[in-house]
């Protein structure tokens, strides 16, 4: 009985020191925060690099100026309702050391050098930003901050629907 024991316990002993040594590293997650609310209803991006991006285009409006690009798309498989996705435009002085900053959405085609524009479009409908304000802070290594300050949106015409909250995180 007491070899059976002492045997167990070596079994024991081996596998547990074995475990020890191990190092697991996983990639960094994407932790963001979001409460984004679109006419009253909720808008919340998925944690995809597919979904979740931005882009970058220097030296815009004959240098002028830089131009960022954020895309969010909310993926909801429900039969009521379908995809929503969201993209806010910011160009800004190319002097400017970063794009931080609070900038008005604006529906004119004539190119600024401080402006925000975007859309939001589900299945059905595509609404462009129409007024309101944007604050975008950059965080480093792709993480943004984008806050929405009496944003509304809507098709043309008078139609306009708020947009309220912040989005906080990564962008691949």
């Amino acid at each position: 009985m007491n070899k059976v024991i002492l045997i167990l316990a070596t079994i024991f002993l081996v596998s547990c020191s074995s475990d020890d040594t191990k190092t697991t590293v996983s990639p960094p997650a994407n932790n963001f925060v979001s409460n984004i609310n679109v006419n009253l209803q909720s808008f919340q991006p998925s944690n995809n690099a597919d979904h979740l991006y931005t882009t970058l285009t220097s030296g815009i409006n004959n240098g002028a100026a830089n131009q960022r690009i954020f895309y969010l798309r909310q993926v909801d498989n429900s039969l009521n309702s379908g995809n929503a996705t969201m993209s806010v435009i910011i160009t800004y002085p190319s002097t400017q050391a970063s794009i931080n900053g609070t900038y008005t959405f604006s529906t004119s085609n004539l190119a600024s050098n401080s402006v925000a524009g975007g859309q939001f479009s589900t299945d059905s409908y595509v609404y462009n930003f129409k007024s309101g304000n944007v604050t975008v802070t950059d965080l480093g290594s792709n993480n943004f901050k984008i806050e929405f300050y009496n944003a509304k949106i809507g098709p043309f015409g008078s139609l306009e629907l708020p947009v309220t909250g912040f989005f906080n995180g990564r962008f691949y």
